[in-house]
């Protein structure tokens, strides 16, 4: 597979199931820290599925530092993806303060994403899960680290689909053409009491 060189490091277009990304799998799920599993194994995460994905690498010794990718499997409109998708950070190259955003997404695999973009979205967005509690707000790590050129959204957004699912999140978007906005978009929001409202019941 082509290594495709970014600072000292390289990516890989990982264009379909194959034995290197499989290998990569494995160690994800063999993370002992890693409480998401789930969402990496076969079933959740099919690369064939996104826009393009992408795994990070060290020239040193090959090793998977991050991956992650582009979405939108018709959860969305056309003109709308999820970047991040399935991201993922090697326990080795975690540290508390840039677990998800620099170096390894904000800083290399998000831009690439976005430079790629192979179906030509127009808005492309990040959502991370909170866990809301009917005692306690759990502030959102997307409010105060988004890039200067990314919007926050304080409202739950819809983020899976069902007109039942309680898959509400906060968001951070970012417009990449002049003609399509959010409220292009329209999708189905919360604020934080209507909710819990309507979900812990």
């Amino acid at each position: 597979m082509k290594k495709i060189k970014v600072n000292d490091l390289y990516y890989i277009i990982q264009h379909e199931s194959n034995q290197d990304f499989d290998e990569i799998r494995e160690q994800c799920l063999n993370d002992t820290d890693n409480r998401l599993w789930s969402n990496y194994t076969e079933q959740s995460l099919n690369i064939d599925h996104q826009d393009v994905f992408l795994s990070l690498h060290s020239f040193v010794n090959d090793e998977c530092i991050a991956f992650s990718g582009l979405f939108n499997g018709d959860r969305y409109p056309n003109e709308v993806a999820r970047m991040a998708n399935r991201a993922y950070v090697f326990k080795k190259f975690r540290s508390y303060r840039n677990t998800i955003n620099k170096p390894w997404h904000f800083g290399i695999l998000i831009p690439t994403q976005i430079k790629l973009n192979p179906k030509n979205r127009k808005l492309v967005f990040i959502s991370l899960q909170e866990r809301i509690r009917q005692n306690k707000t759990v502030s959102n790590w997307l409010a105060n680290n988004l890039p200067d050129d990314w919007t926050f959204v304080n409202d739950l957004i819809r983020t899976s689909p069902g007109s039942d699912s309680p898959c509400f999140q906060k968001i951070g978007y970012k417009l990449l053409t002049n003609d399509y906005t959010l409220n292009d978009w329209n999708p189905d929001k919360f604020n934080e009491k209507e909710w819990k409202d309507k979900f812990l019941k």
